[in-house]
């Protein structure tokens, strides 16, 4: 249901300043990126894989996601978006845009917008949605390796028209930039999109055979026929830099254009512009900036920074609407539009937005882990009985807030997401419609640390290394010998490794790269909660039976773990046992007890290979909790204490040494602690050394990660 209604009055301010401009915003690059998936019935949209390099996370039941470390080619970002029954998702832009985005995927069978099917390769096949065709020819199609395919073909079609609401939300890339065949940069004009999808039997992708092309056939837009000229050129998109790339000649028949691919992905049917900017500031007509909001320019879409800055590319010598739709600004009414008359080509111009002024959620984060502050916030609400939520807004640099509200809502939670995916959320009382002021929230984020980039030189030549090192593993042989790998790459192994020494000889492998030394230096220094090891080597590099003369130097760092000797927090530990860790751990002494800390997820926060789930409130858990503890230093009479604080929390008995609480289950031993949730168990562990302190700790875990109130 519609929210309710109230006019407005709204003020544009334009200026219009013609300058050169770069193809690109030299502006400071964004390092995090925040967003909500959407279905096309603008539904949240949970389990989408969000991938961005070598990270993935996935999101949560209010369709939003959180990306720690983006990813960047020619200046550009690039992030692919994926679940099973939906269209594959790419989407690109200019790496100093706004920190948010939304994204509308479509399902791979849907009337009038997609088509699933299968056919037989050897007689090939003529797929339509709507009025655009894709003619398949027959005996056509290759498997990866190049080697001809005959038989069934799994089909997916999507069709994208350009008049629809959600195009911008749903294009491939966002922007629409281009490069033609000359290399030149372009804004484009879409007339559709259509992106084409073959599977063989085996789930392996499929292509056209080399020599083999495919018709296809797009109407032409409603609104578009009389601007519509006789040929138009056909753009691929490129996944890798998320750039469209000119492919091909489409010619117009009547009132469709038909043109011949040689190959698949997204093929968009597009007239190419030079290009201007448009950039400006959105405020309130309290003068707050307005962040985090969607403003609509024709067939793209751009995001309002948290000083509600915005700038986007768009075609010279064309007129443009710009919009902010009511569902954009929490169901206001009328919608702001501007009509802006056409700008020439490499020229600068700005609109400055002034909106009315709703009612707001004001208040002061304050980051007790550092001093960064890159959180986005959200409200859920209810309003006319049904539950909705706001759009993304970001703190400012000292942590101010404003979440606005819309007319007529109550009971509002907000919502607070830092960009490691962990939330922290605070209901609002005696929300009466007007401003309420939060006062002081605290929150926890480490920004990720900023690495020393590995180096390896072959010969004199520096090599590029991909490093992460939040992706690492560490094995032990029998308490002498430490082996740490980095991305499944970097290998260094620490013959004879002690507690007691901080230099050591290692062997180092880099498997990628052919390299291998056996006389490497390692040396071990604590900076933070972190281990830092800085190799020195000289080796080689062998491939194709060549060997060069190689060296490799880096900076690499491993969790802090304390256990065994390592009893207090002025020692030096590496991790012990630790497999296929996806995740660096601090701790920190709270009232002289080892304690369970804050953890930093820098990788997919849903990983299989290590269950991060504990970490979650009991309701957003997706996988079984499991967590078991070693306390070499607890009394009988510290379990026995413990029992019987269970027992007064609502924790019910079940054996010997198991109490349950809903689907919690706590096993008590003496010196032993084991946690599950649900049936399933999973095997990930944990060992801590602590002093005492059980009960301190563990009400302290249920506060924090299960939502249990032990006060």
């Amino acid at each position: 249901m519609k929210n309710k209604i109230r006019l407005f009055v709204y003020c544009i301010l334009t200026c219009f300043t013609i300058q050169s401009c770069s193809f690109f915003s030299k502006d400071k690059p964004i390092d995090h990126l925040t967003g909500i998936v959407r279905d096309d019935t603008g539904k949240p949209l949970k389990d989408v894989v969000v991938t961005s390099a070598n990270v993935s996370v996935q999101t949560d039941e209010n369709g939003l996601f959180c990306l720690e470390r983006i990813s960047t080619v020619d200046d550009r970002y690039v992030v692919s978006f994926s679940r099973k029954g939906f269209f594959r998702l790419v989407r690109s832009g200019d790496q100093s845009s706004a920190e948010v985005l939304e994204i509308v995927m479509q399902p791979t069978k849907k009337e009038g917008v997609s088509n699933s099917t299968t056919f037989s390769a050897t007689k090939g096949s003529k797929v339509k949605v709507g009025k655009t065709t894709v003619n398949i020819p027959s005996n056509g199609l290759v498997r990866p390796d190049g080697s001809s395919y005959s038989g069934n073909v799994d089909f997916k079609m999507l069709y994208l028209d350009p008049n629809v609401e959600s195009f911008a939300a749903t294009m491939p890339g966002g922007d629409l930039a281009a490069l033609d065949t000359a290399g030149s940069e372009k804004a484009l004009v879409s007339y559709g999109m259509i992106n084409v999808e073959m599977y063989d039997d085996k789930g392996d992708k499929l292509q056209l055979k080399s020599g083999k092309t495919s018709e296809i056939t797009f109407p032409i837009p409603e609104g578009m026929e009389g601007k519509a000229p006789d040929q138009m050129p056909l753009w691929s998109f490129n996944e890798e830099n998320g750039v469209w790339e000119q492919s091909g000649i489409a010619v117009r028949d009547g009132d469709v254009y038909k043109g011949e691919v040689c190959h698949f992905s997204w093929v968009n049917l597009d007239d190419p512009k030079d290009y201007c900017v448009l950039h400006g500031k959105v405020e309130d007509e309290a003068g707050n900036a307005v962040s985090g909001l969607r403003l609509t320019v024709e067939q793209v879409s751009v995001y309002t920074k948290v000083d509600g800055s915005y700038s986007l590319r768009i075609p010279s010598e064309t007129p443009v609407k710009i919009s902010v739709k009511s569902a954009d600004y929490n169901g206001y009414s009328p919608e702001v539009s501007i009509d802006v008359e056409g700008q020439p080509g490499n020229s600068k111009f700005e609109q400055n937005i002034k909106l009315p002024t709703l009612p707001a959620l004001k208040g002061q984060l304050k980051n007790t882990c550092s001093d960064k502050y890159t959180f986005t916030l959200f409200c859920k609400y209810e309003i006319e009985g049904k539950q909705e939520t706001t759009g993304l807004s970001m703190c400012k640099t000292d942590g101010s807030f404003i979440v606005r509200m819309p007319i007529g809502a109550t009971n509002p939670t907000l919502i607070i997401s830092s960009p490691d995916g962990q939330t922290t959320t605070q209901a609002v009382e005696n929300f009466n419609g007007g401003d309420v002021d939060l006062g002081v929230i605290n929150v926890c984020y480490v920004d990720l640390q900023k690495r020393e980039q590995p180096q390896l030189s072959i010969d004199g030549k520096e090599t590029p290394i991909d490093y992460d090192d939040c992706d690492y593993a560490v094995f032990e042989e029998k308490g002498k010998a430490v082996e740490i790998s980095f991305n499944k790459d970097l290998e260094i192994y620490i013959e004879n490794y002690s507690e007691k020494t901080n230099t050591f000889n290692a062997r180092i492998k880099l498997s990628k790269q052919g390299y291998q030394s056996t006389s490497a230096q390692v040396e071990r220094k604590k900076v933070d909660d972190k281990v830092q090891l800085k190799i020195t080597s000289v080796g080689y590099t062998e491939k194709d039976s060549v060997r060069k003369d190689a060296t490799f130097n880096a900076v690499v760092y491993s969790t802090v773990f304390y256990n065994g000797a390592c009893d207090n927090l002025n020692k030096i530990c590496l991790p012990r046992s630790l497999s296929k860790a996806r995740m660096p751990i601090s701790y920190a002494f709270m009232q002289d007890v080892l304690s369970m800390p804050d953890i930093l997820l820098c990788y997919d926060k849903y990983s299989k290979e290590f269950d991060a789930n504990f970490l979650l409130k009991a309701s957003e858990s997706k996988e079984p909790l499991h967590l078991s503890l070693s306390y070499k230093h607890a009394t009988k009479a510290d379990a026995e204490s413990f029992a019987e604080e269970l027992v007064k929390r609502g924790f019910v008995k079940k054996d010997e040494n198991t109490y349950e609480y809903n689907d919690i289950s706590v096993s008590i031993h003496q010196g032993n602690l084991i946690l599950t949730k649900s049936e399933i168990e999973t095997r990930t562990q944990m060992v801590l050394s602590v002093t005492t302190g059980i009960k301190t700790w563990f009400m302290g875990l249920c506060k924090k990660y299960l939502g249990i109130n032990w006060d």
